[in-house]
């Protein structure tokens, strides 16, 4: 394996464990917060919302990397919202997410039968998060 091939590898290895523990802590999120949704329809969104049990380390790194204005509780909470509008009683895998974001296939995850089957929850949920959606895109 040449310098080239390994530091590719390094890669991918730091990714798949910073996707790891992104949703091991938005599992920790929406356990906690799962009943707030149940009242509010919503996760909460605030910064004083983090749980001390929560480690926002692995979001911090990622949000920065990507260079996106959402706070660490932002992304925990949007994730545990499409899962719980999904149906899947977890929150969506972070992959699952960027991957949905990108446009690109997401035929290999766990959950995609919970996607296709609650499609109309998934995309009401995800115009919800986008505030100024135009309407002439539906």
């Amino acid at each position: 394996m040449n310098r080239s091939e390994l530091h590719s590898k390094q890669n991918f290895i730091h990714l798949e464990q910073l996707y790891k523990d992104i949703d091991e802590q938005s599992v920790k999120f929406f356990q906690h917060y799962y009943q707030h949704y149940l009242d509010k329809n919503a996760f909460p969104e605030d910064v004083c919302s983090a749980p001390q049990e929560i480690d926002l380390s692995a979001a911090t790194i990622l949000l920065g990397e990507l260079k996106w204005d959402w706070t660490e509780i932002e992304l925990l909470s949007r994730l545990s919202l499409l899962g719980a509008e999904v149906g899947i009683n977890r929150p969506m895998p972070v992959l699952d997410f960027f991957t949905l974001l990108e446009g690109k296939s997401i035929v290999w995850s766990t959950y995609c039968d919970h996607y296709t089957e609650n499609f109309a929850s998934l995309i009401n949920c995800l115009k919800r998060l986008i505030p100024d959606q135009d309407e002439s895109c539906e």
